[in-house]
């Protein structure tokens, strides 16, 4: 997963990430919830821009938060790309 930070796109380290966290970026993109979340390792993260920094960790969103830029994140330097997060967002029953 990539957010926009300060005008820089950066991948989010799935460090202390949680189902809640999940679940805020699936309804800030109009989804109903996340079905699954992990870190990089059942995707394949061979994405164009693997060159952007993953400067984004730590997020902490309640059941109240209704985007990321609502939780409380820590900045870091750059992390192992083997713990950038990836979703799954459904529209469906839970």
């Amino acid at each position: 997963m990539r957010s926009l930070e300060s005008n820089v796109w950066s991948f989010v380290d799935t460090s202390n990430w949680t189902d809640k966290n999940s679940h805020t970026v699936c309804r800030q993109l109009g989804y109903l919830f996340a079905s699954a979340s992990s870190n990089g390792t059942w995707v394949n993260l061979n994405f164009p821009e693997a060159d952007s920094p993953i400067l984004l960790s730590h997020f902490k969103c309640t059941d109240e938060d209704d985007s990321l830029d609502a939780c409380n994140v820590s900045m870091l330097e750059e992390v192992e790309r083997d713990r950038i997060v990836a979703l799954r967002c459904e529209d469906f029953g839970m």
